[in-house]
């Protein structure tokens, strides 16, 4: 017997050329190795990503219009113990037929801010999200000793 599990509601790109939709992309800033800045699409218009979509290096397609975007933030600021850490944050940008766009965030005291600008003239298109970061789960190791 073959099983599985699926998101019935899941986001779907809607149809059509690309003159026609507008793109939406992450961005990964990395200064090296164990320090970056990572903002990825996590939803749109409350609909998921799946999670094999999700991360900076996607494209996702738009209908022209105001969407409400879930985004997952994290950060890393080298070897200390509090990080890395991470936000959720929601904006809303208003996107255009044919042009492309990408997430934009960075870290501010403890905040973690998100915003969505236009890739050709560097416009920003959405309200600037703010909003307080936490470190990330770690790894839990429990020793298992055996007789």
């Amino acid at each position: 017997m073959l099983q599985g599990c699926t998101t019935t509601n899941g986001y779907s790109d809607p149809q059509g050329p690309v003159t026609s939709v507008a793109t939406l992309k992450g961005q990964m800033d990395m200064k090296s190795l164990f320090e970056f800045t990572a903002v990825s699409v996590e939803a749109i218009d409350e609909r998921r990503i799946p999670f094999v979509r999700r991360g900076t290096l996607y494209k996702f397609k738009l209908a022209p219009g105001k969407h409400k975007i879930l985004v997952d933030g994290g950060f890393n600021n080298g070897f200390g113990p509090d990080c890395p850490c991470e936000a959720r944050l929601v904006v809303v940008g208003d996107f255009k037929a044919g042009h492309e766009y990408r997430l934009k965030g960075k870290v501010k005291d403890n905040r973690m801010l998100v915003w969505i600008e236009d890739i050709a003239t560097s416009e920003r298109v959405s309200n600037i999200a703010s909003e307080p970061y936490v470190t990330s789960p770690k790894d839990t190791y429990i020793p298992v000793f055996i007789n």
